[in-house]
């Protein structure tokens, strides 16, 4: 059983041309940290990145397009889209303002907002990788954002 099912249900080579499969590389980061943190072996449903699929579980792509072309990208404060989860405002870098975060028909949820790529963002470190500023012990220091 795959944990990610593709809109084009194949396996493809990861390329920069196919921002859905260009991601697949970073997805896999994302489940193997949110396994390895929850010690689980397997997710319990199918998670689609799209929103062309009948998965129980679909995450809605957001504009990925910095991480395609493999650009700097530090959100500015209005580019960040703050929604409630359980009473806690979750920050996301490449959504949109629209609805609630989860919506459900039937036994389906789609998140509407792109929570992989902003899983990814962070977990990766993306700002650091492309700045050079550093504090005396060679760490991207907080104050460079």
């Amino acid at each position: 059983m795959h944990l990610i099912c593709f809109e084009i249900k194949q396996i493809i080579q990861v390329t920069r041309e196919n921002p859905i499969v260009f991601m697949q590389k970073k997805i896999d980061y994302i489940l193997h940290c949110f396994k390895e943190v929850f010690a689980i072996d397997e997710l319990p449903a199918t998670l689609t990145y799209g929103t062309e699929d009948d998965a129980a579980i679909r995450v809605k792509q957001g504009d990925t397009a910095s991480l395609i072309r493999h650009e700097r990208y530090i959100p500015e404060n209005h580019q960040i889209v703050w929604k409630s989860w359980k009473g806690v405002q979750v920050p996301f870098f490449f959504g949109t303002d629209e609805g609630d975060l989860v919506t459900r028909s039937g036994d389906h949820f789609l998140i509407t907002q792109d929570i992989l790529a902003s899983a990814f963002y962070l977990l990766s470190g993306w700002h650091e990788h492309f700045s050079s500023d550093r504090d005396v012990f060679g760490r991207f220091p907080f104050s460079a954002l």
